[in-house]
């Protein structure tokens, strides 16, 4: 696809020339994709959790049923960023959400702005599908994404904890038969 959102360098920050452009990832960026998701876990000490493959990124990413869009920030044409993101939907607010999975930007470009005109990128996307809310998750020891957060107006959701399931565990519960003699569970 085409240009989305230029940024402009700012004075001797830039660590090459040209301006920073953001596009929509295809198909043809998984190779870049799975290069940054690894480095990005690298960076959060998650490197052992990887499990990510280009066979996996195109089929969920680019085939008949996709389930996230990402869009990449290039500069003279090489990857220094991206933001990984998918909708889920609110009940209460009976919207969808916007949920960014993964927002990056390579350690030797940070400070230049990138990962706010991401964010920026995202928002217009928020308000443009009608959104109820922008949600992410932050690793508790990543004081500086988290400091950067705030001062976007972004709030922690301190009083919510995130539960997840293996596949071995939601397999297990899938091989269960519904019985009728255990009373109805409460939520």
């Amino acid at each position: 696809m085409g240009q989305i959102d230029p940024l402009s360098p700012r004075g001797g920050a830039s660590q090459g020339e040209g301006e920073v452009v953001l596009r929509n990832a295809t198909a043809a960026d998984v190779p870049t994709l799975l290069d940054l998701i690894r480095r990005i876990a690298e960076y959060e000490r998650l490197s052992h959790e990887v499990e990510a493959t280009e066979a996996l990124l195109r089929t969920h990413g680019f085939g008949p049923r996709s389930v996230f869009e990402a869009v990449l920030a290039e500069q003279n044409g090489r990857a220094v960023g991206y933001a990984l993101y998918f909708f889920t939907f609110s009940t209460f607010k009976t919207r969808p959400t916007l949920y960014l999975e993964d927002l990056f930007v390579l350690p030797e470009e940070r400070g230049r702005g990138i990962g706010r005109r991401l964010l920026v990128h995202l928002a217009r996307i928020a308000v443009e599908r009608e959104c109820a809310r922008m949600e992410w998750a932050v690793l508790d020891w990543n004081t500086p994404a988290r400091d950067f957060y705030f001062k976007l107006g972004a709030v922690a959701m301190d009083e919510w904890t995130v539960f997840r399931m293996t596949p071995e565990a939601f397999g297990r519960l899938a091989r269960e038969e519904a019985r009728a003699d255990l009373p109805e569970e409460t939520v």
